[in-house]
């Protein structure tokens, strides 16, 4: 399961991105899921695009109701190609794949 790991308690959700101030933010997804919004705004981050999650009502995320995805208006296309972007299973066999052999790698480095 991609959640396995994550801190999914809202009280924990990372701050509002500095990044995002002085630039007016534009919605671009809205997920029902916390863990489904997290791995977005992660995926954006990894791609070096701020992003946040707020309310339905337009405030940081409190643990009920639709999460909307907000992201610099700049930034729009770039994101919404990104979250748009399918993956097939070739390259999600791969990932896992190497995520696998560098889990390896790792445990083969520690001392005993």
């Amino acid at each position: 399961m991609l959640s396995e790991g994550l801190d999914t308690d809202p009280a924990n959700a990372p701050a509002p991105d500095p990044n995002l101030k002085g630039e007016e933010l534009v919605h671009v997804a809205t997920f029902l899921d916390f863990h489904d919004a997290q791995m977005a705004v992660n995926l954006l981050l990894s791609a070096e695009i701020p992003a946040t999650v707020e309310s339905e009502m337009g405030a940081a995320y409190a643990g009920a109701g639709a999460l909307r995805l907000m992201v610099p208006a700049s930034l729009v296309e770039q994101a919404e190609e990104i979250l748009d972007a399918e993956i097939s299973d070739e390259e999600l066999a791969a990932q896992a794949e190497a995520a696998g052999e560098s889990e390896n790698e790792l445990k083969e480095d520690e001392p005993e």
